[in-house]
């Protein structure tokens, strides 16, 4: 019996996931001046795939008590935060760039608009 290995269909790597602690500072100023800092930390999972990094967590405070999936699509230029569950939420963070989200909850939607001003990727 031949056997041609030039048939054989080649199998799709599949990204190792790695146990992480997520932790994420965040400041937003405010036209009159004033700031506020939000922190928190969860435990996660961090992969790469063609070239960008995957963190992915759950996280029960940004919906109070109800659960949201989170993931973080990280690229050398730009983040892409995706929110899934009690929230639902996708916001691109580009430094310069306005980037436009609808963030629905339980009690209602808002429409937002994010520029960038600064972002540092590590």
């Amino acid at each position: 019996m031949l056997y041609n290995n030039t048939c054989r269909p080649k199998r799709k790597e599949t990204p190792m996931a790695k146990e992480v602690l997520i932790q994420i500072a965040s400041t937003q100023s405010y036209e009159e001046g004033s700031e506020e800092r939000l922190e928190f930390s969860a435990a996660g999972t961090l992969h790469k795939r063609e070239g960008s990094y995957y963190i992915v967590y759950r996280d029960s405070a940004t919906a109070g008590t109800a659960e949201v999936t989170t993931s973080l699509k990280v690229e050398p230029a730009k983040v892409t935060l995706n929110r899934m569950g009690a929230i639902d939420q996708k916001q691109i963070f580009e430094q310069g760039v306005r980037h436009s989200s609808t963030y629905v909850t339980p009690q209602g939607s808002l429409f937002l608009q994010v520029l960038t001003e600064e972002m540092k990727i590590d």
